[in-house]
C-alpha cells in the first residue's frame, strides 16, 4: 500500500539512507564503543571492577545501538 509508483526510481533515497546509517553507525562506535573498550582495560588494569562493568555496559549499550541501526534501515527501505 506503501510502495512507490512504478514509474519512480527509490535508488537514490536507499543509497542515502544506507550511507547515512553507516555514518551513525561509525558514530555510535566512535561514541560509546572504544571509550567502553579502554574504561574495561583502565577497571582489569586498576584492579576497579565497578569502572570494568561500565564499560562493559558502554560496550553492550552501544552493541544494542549499532543493531538498532540495522533495523531502523530496513524499516525505511520498506
Amino acid at each position: 500500500e506503501n510502495a512507490a509508483p512504478s514509474n519512480v526510481s527509490t535508488s537514490t533515497m536507499s543509497t542515502m539512507i544506507n550511507i547515512i546509517m553507516w555514518i551513525v553507525r561509525i558514530a555510535i562506535l566512535a561514541i560509546g564503543g572504544i571509550p567502553g573498550l579502554i574504561k574495561i582495560v583502565q577497571g582489569q588494569q586498576e584492579e576497579n571492577p565497578r569502572d570494568r562493568n561500565n564499560g562493559i555496559v558502554s560496550v553492550v549499550i552501544a552493541g544494542v545501538a549499532f543493531a538498532a541501526t540495522f533495523a531502523i534501515a530496513a524499516l525505511i527501505n520498506l
